[in-house]
């Protein structure tokens, strides 16, 4: 065997990063429109305001207003389901780093030698172009391959999943609740 470290294999093209890009970045915005929704179900028809407020803030400061609409009406979400939203909240803050990355990267075709050993060749999603030190520098913040992206996507996807089916167990309760109700209840 041989003591030469395999070099960082990057992905064959830069069409491959820029499609996972894409795919990523879109499944992150899904994720957020689910969270959305959530805050929709508990607050649009009794505080509009919130909900405008909502929609307009940065994600820290939605995910503070969600986390205490979840706790002022919690009683429309059984424990678990309440215990999977905020799990998976916590999840995709985990994530937002990298989505960061993912977003303001740039592709660009990287092949370095270190002492004369292959370190990194092919295509990756590394920093900015304007971050200090950028040109001189011979390691790079991180280095994403369309693998890196299509894994980050697919965690994403899985804590959208989450959150969607504990927001969907409460829907249904709900609307069980309203059909149970008579007409004259219901207006």
């Amino acid at each position: 065997m041989s003591d030469t470290p395999k070099p960082r294999r990057g992905s064959e093209s830069a069409q491959d990063i820029y499609l996972s890009v894409g795919l990523a970045l879109s499944w992150w915005e899904a994720a957020e429109d689910v969270l959305m929704g959530v805050f929709s179900f508990l607050c649009s028809k009794v505080e509009p305001t919130a909900f405008d407020t909502y929609v307009a803030g940065s994600r820290s400061v939605r995910s503070r207003m969600l986390l205490v609409a979840l706790n002022r009406y919690q009683e429309r979400f059984t424990s678990a389901e309440l215990g999977e939203i905020r799990a998976a909240m916590k999840a995709l803050d985990r994530l937002a780093l990298m989505r960061n990355q993912i977003a303001h990267g740039h592709v660009g075709s990287r092949n370095s030698t270190v002492d004369g050993v292959v370190v990194m060749e092919g295509h990756f999603l590394l920093p900015s172009l304007n971050e200090v030190g950028h040109h001189i520098a011979r390691d790079f913040r991180y280095s994403h391959t369309a693998a890196d992206i299509d894994e980050w996507r697919d965690r994403v996807r899985a804590e959208r999943a989450r959150i969607m089916d504990a927001e969907m167990g409460a829907r249904m309760r709900d609307q069980e609740v309203r059909m149970a109700m008579s007409s004259e209840d219901r207006l």
